[in-house]
C-alpha cells in the first residue's frame, strides 16, 4: 500500500477536486501504519498489521488468513465490550466504502454451542457477498488492499484526537496565511 494506491482510490470514489486534501490526511494516517510496531505472531504477512491494528484497539485476534489466493482472507476476533464492537461494525458496514474495492462486513461466528456452550463469542471481519461472487485469485491484490484500508480506517476513527491534532495544524496553517502571523 502506498500514497499512489489511495490516490487511486480517492479518485475513482470520490470528487476529483477534494483528493489533493484528503491525501494530505491519509498520508499523515498511512505513516502511522507503516511504523507502528507488529508484536503478534502472525504468519500470514498481510494480515500483520490489520491484526495488530485491532488488537492495539481492544479487540483479540484469534485467527487469521490471507486465503492464498484460493479463499477469502478473514480474521475472527473477540470483542468483550459492546459498545466497541457497535463501532467496528458501524465503520466496517458504513464508513469504509469510500476505498474498499469490496463491502466487507463482521458477522457472529461460534463453534458448536452443543458440543462447547462455554466458548466465548467471536466474530469474523471479512468481505461481504452481496449478490455475487469474489474470485480469490483475481482479486487478490485488491483483497489485500482492503484489509490494508480497513486498518487505515480503524486507526482514524479510533484515534479521533489524531483527528483533532491535524485539524488544529490546518487552522494554525490557515492562520497564518490569512493573517500573516501566528495565533
Amino acid at each position: 500500500m502506498d500514497n499512489e494506491r489511495i490516490k487511486h482510490q480517492l479518485k475513482r470514489t470520490q470528487d476529483a477536486s477534494d483528493v489533493e486534501g484528503q491525501m494530505e490526511w491519509y498520508e499523515f494516517l498511512l505513516k502511522r501504519y507503516r511504523e507502528m510496531p507488529l508484536t503478534l505472531p502472525i504468519t500470514d504477512p498481510p494480515m500483520q498489521r490489520i491484526c495488530q491494528v485491532l488488537t492495539n484497539q481492544g479487540y483479540t485476534t484469534t485467527d487469521s488468513c490471507e486465503g492464498h489466493g484460493k479463499y477469502l482472507p478473514k480474521i475472527f476476533f473477540q470483542c468483550e465490550d459492546q459498545n466497541h464492537m457497535r463501532d467496528l461494525v458501524y465503520l466496517v458496514n458504513g464508513e469504509l466504502h469510500i476505498l474498499n474495492h469490496f463491502p466487507w462486513q463482521i458477522t457472529a461466528w461460534s463453534s458448536d454451542p452443543y458440543l462447547n456452550p462455554d466458548s466465548k463469542l467471536k466474530y469474523v471481519l471479512e468481505p461481504a457477498l452481496w449478490g455475487g461472487q469474489i474470485d480469490a485469485n483475481k482479486e487478490h491484490v485488491h483483497l489485500l488492499e482492503d484489509l490494508d484500508f480497513i486498518g487505515l480506517a480503524i486507526i482514524e476513527y479510533f484515534n479521533t484526537p489524531l483527528r483533532f491534532k491535524q485539524v488544529d495544524r490546518a487552522t494554525r496553517r490557515m492562520w497564518e496565511k490569512v493573517y500573516g502571523s501566528k495565533e
